[in-house]
């Protein structure tokens, strides 16, 4: 029988939501599931409305409550993707809005892995983008001017020239 795996829990700012990925048992697909606080007792988790025909992974919500963040492979432009990129949504008065590909700086032609926001809008995350120093490694993206800057790896201190990809950064 098949035993699936969940993992990366995030919630909502008033603790009332929580969106998780259920995998596979061998990880070959990711589905963000959400499950709502409701009347004392937490709801039978559901795919979410975003997710399920994409391998869809590590939400990040942001301190907030304004922005959701995920990795996914889903298409862009129309066209495939082999690698995972970031995606984000944002709130809106009906939920959340259509996923939008972040884009360069912040996607690559590799994978870029669990994103997480500062308050001030620096954006940590791995990546497994040429230049590194290992396999996969932390980078942030400062916020300037409304937009995100060029990736910076983290370093030495940080990155090896093993795999690190899945930073949480606390909100301040």
């Amino acid at each position: 029988f098949l035993v699936w795996r969940s993992s990366h829990p995030a919630f909502t700012p008033d603790g009332d939501t929580l969106y998780f990925v259920r995998s596979t048992p061998n990880f070959s697909f990711w589905t963000i599931l959400v499950s709502r606080f409701e009347k004392g007792r937490w709801s039978t988790p559901e795919v979410a409305r975003f997710s399920g025909q994409f391998s869809d992974a590590d939400p990040f919500i942001t301190a907030d409550g304004a922005r959701c963040y995920f990795i996914s492979n889903r298409p862009v432009a129309g066209k495939s993707k082999p690698d995972l990129d970031i995606w984000v949504m944002d709130k809106t008065a009906a939920g959340w809005s259509e996923p939008k590909n972040m884009g360069a700086p912040i996607n690559s032609s590799g994978s870029e892995w669990y994103p997480t926001v500062a308050a001030n809008g620096t954006m940590y995350f791995g990546s497994d983008r040429e230049g590194g120093k290992g396999r996969t490694d932390i980078y942030r993206s400062r916020l300037v001017d409304g937009k995100h800057a060029e990736p910076e790896n983290l370093g030495d201190s940080i990155n090896t020239q093993f795999n690190e990809f899945e930073p949480l950064i606390a909100p301040d």
